[in-house]
């Protein structure tokens, strides 16, 4: 039998963008980690295009991640971490793509090198 992730995400921008961030979600889920639900985000008003996270020995040590997407048209942020519970922000920069065939392969091979 297959396993079956289930995925509850929250997908802005373009169609770029938005395949991009299910691109690095797969990838997330295929190195263990855990997608946190995005559509009811409560973090304030920046939204992460996606929050991963992995368990600890126990729930004390569990880590959370964002990954952002930066499109052609993304303002690159200046990522201040405090106020929020986050270890790091991983960021997939796609800019640099054009929109040929090639264009899932190079974000899913970027994704492969992000998401450590």
């Amino acid at each position: 039998m297959e396993e079956r992730a289930t995925v509850r995400l929250s997908l802005g921008g373009g169609t770029r963008h938005r395949l991009a961030t299910l691109i690095a979600a797969e990838v997330a889920i295929e190195k263990g980690y855990f997608l946190e639900d995005t559509t009811s985000w409560r973090g304030g008003r920046v939204i992460p295009d996606l929050v991963l996270s992995k368990n600890g020995r126990n729930w004390k040590e569990r880590k959370s991640w964002w990954c952002e997407v930066v499109d052609t048209h993304t303002p690159l942020h200046d990522w201040k971490l405090k106020g929020y519970s986050v270890d790091d922000v991983w960021i997939l920069d796609i800019s640099g793509f054009s929109d040929g065939p090639t264009f899932l392969g190079l974000v899913y091979e970027t994704a492969l090198k992000v998401i450590p």
